[in-house]
């Protein structure tokens, strides 16, 4: 987090006014979802065996157990 953070100037940018109306009518249009200037996209870290507790919450789309990162 630390390296992460010392980065975040250089990693993270915020879009500009003209981005931001583009990124919201383009969210509308594919999903009706209102004032979305982004998304973050995940993977799935795939388990060795089911966890002990709750493991029907850990079963993916993918049939697979996981944990999102």
């Amino acid at each position: 987090m630390i390296a992460i953070s010392s980065l975040k100037k250089t990693l993270i940018k915020w879009p500009t006014n003209e981005i931001k109306q583009d990124t919201h009518e383009g969210f509308k249009n594919i999903g009706g979802m209102e004032n979305v200037i982004g998304a973050i996209d995940g993977c799935h870290i795939i388990l060795a065996n089911a966890p002990l507790k709750q493991p029907e919450t850990y079963w993916n789309r993918k049939k697979k157990y996981s944990i999102q990162l």
